[in-house]
């Protein structure tokens, strides 16, 4: 879709108000909603259906019940005729505020519970640009703000506890959690866990396709998508899987030949997670913390072979011992 403004209402300034001085109110004929993203209640208000319903659509497969003690989070959605296209646009953040500019989007959340977005009407009415672009950058900078530190790890629940399988882009996350799933097993994410540490400690994932090369995906078929500048194949999982679980494991990555499990001091684990990689910085002080709480439950090394369904069934067979060396939480 072409990116200019709309002759009939003039080009937008491009201008933006400042953080602090984005006061949240209802807008013009306001709707409003409830969501639960990762437990967190966030109060939805928007001028069009259309924005609510692809609120309600984004949020499908990680509602919980939220918890009283968690802040209430706040996002305000309307349309802007100055506004014109659909195309992706560019986000900066910080620790404090994240920005999403485009020609068809103006937004701003702020670390102290709040966003707000103005779009184009192409961007109300396609429902899978707006999530992506707009609506995820938004809430899951929020969430990060309000406790759900994220850890680049690959979520996979066994015996009701989320084990989770940490490693650097490239290190067989995808893969693993793709084996997982055509296992039986619950997944929580391929990527990044959220882990909350208080008031307790859980572990959320975010539902998505698992995306891997188009080698590993084998007869499996799914979209065409650039991650990172690489093109990898988009596999959606079975609907029904459970958003959270509560935590078993740290399990830290490595390339081999055969596959192995060995248990290693905490402190190895929190050593090789200490410096987050680009796009998990923001949260160091929280992902930290994060780490260090689940590496002090257990913390294993896991040594993976060609085939990601050997070190998963490795997994299950050493669930018992995982299990008898977690410490309480």
């Amino acid at each position: 879709m072409r990116c200019e403004p709309d002759s009939r209402q003039g080009a937008t300034s491009g201008a933006f108000p400042p953080v602090g001085s984005l006061a949240f109110g209802k807008t013009d004929a306001s709707l409003e909603a409830i969501f639960a993203p990762m437990g967190c209640s966030v109060h939805a208000c928007a001028d069009e259906p259309a924005l609510l319903n692809a609120l309600d659509a984004a949020f499908a497969g990680w509602e919980a019940p939220p918890v009283e003690a968690e802040p209430k989070l706040r996002i305000e959605l309307k349309v802007s005729a100055a506004l014109w296209g659909s195309e992706e646009p560019d986000i900066a953040a910080d620790a404090q505020s994240l920005h999403i500019r485009g020609c068809g989007v103006e937004a701003l959340a702020d670390a102290r519970g709040f966003a707000r977005a103005s779009v184009s009407l192409q961007f109300a009415t396609d429902t899978a640009a707006l999530r992506a672009h707009v609506i995820e950058p938004l809430i899951l900078f929020l969430l990060t703000s309000a406790g759900r530190a994220p850890i680049h790890a690959a979520g996979v629940v066994m015996d009701g506890r989320a084990l989770l399988l940490a490693g650097p882009s490239g290190s067989g996350k995808s893969c693993l959690a793709l084996a997982a799933h055509a296992l039986g097993f619950d997944v929580l994410s391929d990527d990044t866990v959220y882990v909350q540490t208080r008031p307790e400690l859980r572990a959320w994932g975010l539902p998505r396709p698992v995306h891997v090369y188009a080698e590993d995906a084998g007869s499996r078929l799914g979209a065409i998508r650039s991650r990172n500048g690489k093109f990898k194949r988009a596999l959606p999982l079975s609907a029904g899987a459970q958003c959270w679980a509560p935590p078993g494991a740290l399990i830290l990555l490595e390339t081999g030949v055969e596959v192995a499990l060995r248990p290693i001091p905490a402190s190895e684990a929190e050593a090789a997670l200490v410096r987050p990689e680009p796009g998990f910085a923001l949260r160091r002080a929280a992902i930290t913390d994060a780490v260090s709480r689940m590496a002090a439950i257990g913390a294993w090394r896991l040594t993976l072979s060609a085939n990601p369904a050997e070190a998963i069934a490795l997994l299950a067979h050493r669930m018992p011992e995982i299990r008898a060396g977690m410490a309480s939480c």
